[in-house]
């Protein structure tokens, strides 16, 4: 009886026979209980009507599939009230009613489809010889019955994208025990409230600075907390900075050509030729070198320059921002910063550089030694077993060539270029200016220091975005209020005034923000769980099936 039920799961059936092929396992067995109860009435009867053999997928032995064929029989109920007059034995935790797969198959095949949807689980189940097609797969997942979660005291609350820019939805997590417990099809705040009240008790809603879940957290929790989370006011100080620095750009311009002054050389260059670049003459008669790249770049920013001023035309004529973003096809906040920037915004340039290069240090360590031909470098490398590309070694020593160029002409009058005069992007000198004093690189220290001499808003800015990053930091919401005050006195930039008046139309949540421990920090990393998910279903799962997969997953 012990290895029946170890095999089939079940005491109550006998092992008849088996029959073993190369690729499937048949088991016939029958069942021993003399009496089955009705499933109608709960009545007893013994008395047997016929017999008939079921046919089960069970889960796979040594890799080889298994079948089960159960001679299941039919009973009279003898209960005359009863409207069912025959009925079919049970199996009780062997399969369920009407099913073609055991319970322990059923189970383990949910599991893999809840770990990878439909198509890549169905492919995975073959391999393990018990196979299943994916609809069968997504319709088990989504038949899984829900767990009744309990109320959170702490939640969070985020959106995610079923599409960017066109639908979103909303994920709540409970803070403490670290786990989703719902989704919800929209974000908007009637669908929060309405889930608020459905689950009363929840004491903290932890939130981004979005005004529908503000609001539907009024609605549906009155009596809660509302705390705004931390990351996300550090970004919309840094956007209020980002949209000072695009107002600035002449300015910044200016500090980075001044910076780019030569500068008394102390190093000895090393004499080697160049090879002749691609040159043509401008109208003055200057050497001037022009890729293809950089041609492509001049009359891309030519089209640009076009399109500001066409906007900015349009917005002398009072045009609106949404009607100039239709009529020459740009963003709407593209609009915005060509009409609040006062002047056209340049764009940095693109340095791209490898932060593992596998033979960076060996071809410097080559030319220090005296060898500039690529061909010997190259030829080393590959005896080392290096699997690149001569013209990777070529291009890595030609670059070296150039600077050593370069280096050699400042040479010659005592001076060298430091800079090449290209400020850094908005983007990122915005967060320079939030930056704590160590951790800005030294070469972005000069520039701040001359912008901050030529530029008073960008120091105010940059000292009352430092005490603000320091608040959240710290959580020293009692400072909020005198921050505030000073963001707003005399003097300061328009668009950190806007950014403080701001924060004090959610000022209770901000101050819980910068006051209480709970942040949706583990929000955005469940919302990023939920996005491998998605994609896993290239983006066409059901609502259903990825809320039965993101729940279960968290």
């Amino acid at each position: 009886m012990q290895v029946v039920s170890l095999l089939l799961g079940a005491s109550s059936l006998s092992i008849e026979h088996f029959t073993i092929a190369p690729e499937v396992m048949t088991v016939e067995a029958g069942t021993t209980l003399p009496s089955a109860n009705c499933p109608c009435c709960g009545g007893v009867s013994s008395r047997v009507h016929s017999r008939y053999v079921r046919k089960l997928s069970d889960l796979p032995a040594h890799g080889v599939a298994v079948k089960l064929r159960v001679r299941v029989r039919r009973f009279f109920c003898d209960n005359a009230e009863c409207p069912r007059r025959i009925f079919a034995e049970r199996l009780g935790t062997l399969a369920a009613d009407h099913a073609r797969k055991t319970q322990r198959l059923a189970q383990s095949l949910c599991q893999i489809g809840l770990a990878l949807g439909g198509a890549p689980a169905s492919r995975l189940t073959e391999n393990l010889a018990m196979s299943c097609g994916s609809s069968t797969m997504l319709r088990l997942v989504r038949g899984i019955p829900d767990e009744a979660a309990a109320t959170p005291r702490v939640l969070g609350v985020d959106d995610f994208a079923f599409r960017r820019a066109h639908h979103y939805g909303t994920i709540l997590c409970d803070l403490e025990r670290h786990r989703p417990i719902d989704l919800l099809p929209d974000r908007t705040a009637q669908s929060l409230a309405d889930w608020l009240e459905q689950h009363p008790g929840v004491e903290i809603i932890s939130r981004d600075r979005a005004g529908f879940y503000a609001q539907g957290a009024r609605e549906g929790a009155p009596d809660a907390v509302q705390v705004a989370d931390r990351f996300h006011l550090v970004h919309n100080i840094r956007d209020a900075l980002k949209r000072m620095l695009d107002r600035l750009q002449s300015v910044i311009r200016e500090v980075a050509k001044s910076l780019a002054a030569p500068q008394p050389v102390a190093e000895t260059f090393i004499d080697t030729p160049l090879l002749e670049p691609f040159a043509t003459e401008d109208a003055a008669g200057t050497l001037k070198t022009l890729t293809a790249r950089q041609q492509r770049s001049q009359a891309n920013r030519a089209r640009r320059i076009a399109r500001y001023e066409e906007t900015v035309e349009l917005g002398r004529k009072g045009v609106s921002q949404r009607e100039i973003g239709r009529r020459l096809g740009l963003n709407r906040g593209t609009v915005r910063q060509y009409l609040s920037t006062g002047q056209f915004p340049e764009r940095a340039d693109r340095h791209y550089t490898s932060h593992s290069d596998p033979v960076a240090d060996k071809i410097r360590k080559r030319w220090a030694e005296g060898c500039h031909n690529a061909a010997q470098i190259a030829r080393e490398l590959m005896a080392e077993k290096f699997d690149g590309s001569y013209y990777m070694i070529r291009r890595r020593v030609q670059k070296m060539l150039a600077q050593s160029q370069i280096c050699k002409a400042g040479s010659a009058t005592g001076t060298r270029t430091t800079t090449t005069g290209k400020p850094p992007s908005p983007i990122r000198l915005s967060w320079l200016l939030l930056a704590d004093e160590g951790e800005i690189p030294d070469e972005d220290r000069t520039l701040l220091q001359g912008l901050y001499e030529k530029c008073a808003e960008a120091r105010v800015a940059s000292e009352l975005a430092g005490a603000f990053r320091r608040m959240v930091r710290q959580r020293l919401g009692a400072q909020l209020e005198e921050w505030m005050s000073r963001a707003t006195a005399a003097g300061v930039p328009r668009e950190i005034k806007s950014f403080a008046e701001f924060l004090r139309q959610d000022y209770d949540a901000v101050k819980a923000g910068l006051t209480l421990s709970w942040s949706n920090g583990q929000v955005e990393g469940q919302v990023n769980r939920l996005k491998l998910i998605k994609r896993q279903m290239f983006g066409r799962a059901s609502f259903a099936l990825l809320r039965a997969r993101v729940l279960r997953a968290g």
